[in-house]
């Protein structure tokens, strides 16, 4: 049987921060600071977005502070829908449940 291989904690990390569309800014070795959202990464570069999109080495990043999350912060992606319930007392239970679902558009 083939064992089932686990992500890295840097993909795991990236690819939330990714489908979160979290803020970053990210200090690079040479001093400069760069802030955006994560619009895709490989083995070597990340590309941040902003204004503009641009392509950095991930051996030239220093730190990568994510921005805190707030609700309102957040813009989705564009062709996401994000669909939200409100919370409801589960039948005999003193938990809260609250649904969140997100579509990805054709």
């Amino acid at each position: 049987m083939k064992k089932k291989r686990a992500l890295p904690v840097e993909a795991k990390t990236l690819s939330r921060w990714q489908q979160d569309c979290v803020r970053l800014k990210l200090s690079l070795v040479t001093g400069v600071v760069l802030e955006g959202r994560l619009a895709g990464y490989d083995q070597y570069m990340l590309l941040l977005e902003d204004a503009e999109t641009r392509a950095v080495y991930k051996h030239a990043v220093l730190c990568i502070e994510p921005e805190p999350a707030r609700a309102e912060s957040r813009t989705p992606r564009p062709g996401t829908v994000t669909v939200r319930t409100r919370r409801r007392r589960l039948s005999g239970a003193s938990a809260t449940q609250s649904v969140t679902a997100k579509l990805r558009l054709p």
